[in-house]
């Protein structure tokens, strides 16, 4: 991101401000960050729950134990197959983060 060499100021009804700030909330952003957001044509995604993050701790602890178990199984097979599940479980973690976490890009009449 480039230098920010420009001031906006603007006025916002107390209802405004309030949706702005409860929004930026959610999202887990500075209300300046999500109007940067917005304005590129994101939709940023609420916080998921704690529940959420337990469960993505949870699939990393099963991908670190197969990749343990990889590591001290005899035969190649085993290792491989190991190996490759927990790459599975990783691969799964990153998708997850992808779908709840990651600012989708919205459709807009103006870009």
């Amino acid at each position: 991101m480039g230098r920010r060499g420009r001031k906006k100021q603007f006025w916002l009804t107390e209802q405004q401000a309030d949706d702005l700030a409860e929004k930026a909330k959610r999202a887990c952003m500075t209300e300046t960050d999500l109007i940067r957001l917005l304005l590129r044509g994101y939709a940023p995604p609420e916080r998921p729950g704690t529940e959420f993050f337990k469960d993505m701790n949870r699939i990393s602890e099963f991908a670190e134990r197969l990749q343990t178990l990889s590591a001290v199984t005899s035969g190649v097979e085993a290792q491989e197959l190991l190996s490759s599940e927990a790459e599975a479980w990783r691969g799964f973690r990153l998708e997850m983060e992808r779908k709840y976490l990651i600012p989708e890009r919205r459709k807009s009449e103006w870009q």
